[in-house]
């Protein structure tokens, strides 16, 4: 009884989901080796090995300023060893990426984000292109998906008296019917236990109940803390006077964090109150285990430092979302496995919409 209750749920949101399961799935094997992608289609983004030390941001910051007319300055990244520093200008009318050789300062290339295609791939995932109505069809999808896997894994799972090892592979040399159904049950089963993380994590982005949860769990049931970012001295007038410090705090950070960076970050204040937030990576593909500094964006005053080691499981896993959810935690292992499970889910509205079809056929007939 149980089963066929939900084999039902299985079948009406797999058809009322499906397309933007696949959505999801697709635009999500992508952005696992969008860093690797942009670098193969963006050879601007690479540079020679240099001996000379990098410059100063506010060297990268005047050589940027002399290329990009009018726009907000967001963010300085130094990504990592042979890679362009990248400069980002972010406002109401510009997404603009300005490519500067951190070591020669040449300029090397500005890249108009707003209709490129990886923020269109991006955009997709996030939010089908259509704004805060994408974001809610896509929040709630991704509900409909953990609930999908769950069931999917209750179907899966061999009745009582049935030789379930037979569930673990594929058959071939069978009916395209029997192998459709395989492809569906038997890979969706491995997939479903890799993406699981993602889908997690996804939620936990998305509903403050799922973050509270997750929270709760990895700290033993200790009182959730909210994340927040200290503020500036409040001042009337907004400036950029943040600039004229800039290089000796940003060399303060990096002697500070405890290790040898091979990345590094620099966020803008965005308004009066916001501080200027330097981050420090010791890896230049995880995001996860990094030392930030926040400084008063007018005094030049540290007002806060957050280490792996202050935090707590919650907090830790919170700032790690971004990690879990590309597989970027196991580096390539994970993020090998996360793609090819990517594109297992991106076939499982297919092959089930030709089960739930031959099934109706059958029924008909």
């Amino acid at each position: 009884m149980l089963r066929k209750l939900v084999g039902k749920f299985h079948l009406i949101l797999g058809l009322t989901a499906g397309l933007v399961i696949f959505t999801q799935a697709i635009t999500g094997a992508i952005m696992v080796f969008e860093p690797e992608l942009r670098d193969l289609t963006g050879p601007y983004r690479t540079i020679e090995p240099a001996e000379e030390p990098p410059l100063p941001p506010t060297e990268i910051a005047r050589i940027a300023h002399e290329t990009v007319t009018g726009g907000r300055m967001n963010s300085i990244e130094f990504p990592g060893p042979e890679k362009s520093a990248v400069v980002h200008y972010l406002d109401d009318e510009m997404n603009h990426l300005v490519y500067i050789n951190p070591h020669s300062g040449d300029f090397l290339k500005t890249v108009d984000e707003r209709n490129s295609f990886f923020r269109i791939t991006i955009e997709l995932h996030t939010e089908l292109m259509l704004g805060k109505v994408g974001k809610q069809i896509i929040r709630f999808s991704a509900l409909i998906f953990l609930i999908q896997i769950i069931g999917g894994i209750i179907l899966w799972w061999p009745r009582k008296g049935t030789r379930g090892q037979n569930k673990f592979k594929l058959k071939f040399g069978v009916s395209f019917k029997r192998l459709n159904y395989d492809l569906h049950s038997v890979l969706g089963f491995y997939a479903s236990w890799i993406i699981l993380l993602t889908v997690i994590t996804g939620l936990a982005w998305s509903f403050d109940w799922m973050d509270r949860f997750v929270y709760f769990v990895s700290t033993g049931g200790a009182e959730y803390r909210e994340s927040d970012s200290p503020r500036s001295v409040d001042e009337p007038v907004f400036s950029q006077g943040y600039l004229t410090f800039l290089d000796d705090k940003y060399a303060e950070t990096k002697e500070a964090c405890g290790f040898e960076p091979l990345s590094s970050m620099i966020f803008f204040p965005d308004n009066s109150e916001e501080c200027l937030l330097i981050i420090m990576n010791p890896s230049a593909s995880k995001q996860s285990d990094y030392y930030a500094a926040f400084y008063d964006q007018y005094s030049g005053d540290l007002v806060r430092t957050e280490f792996v080691g202050d935090l707590n499981n919650g907090q830790y896993l919170h700032r790690a979302y971004y990690d879990l959810h590309l597989g970027k935690m196991w580096g390539y292992p994970g993020r090998i496995l996360l793609f090819i499970a990517c594109l297992v889910v991106a076939s499982l509205p297919i092959t089930g919409f030709l089960i739930w079809n031959g099934k109706r056929k059958s029924n008909g007939s």
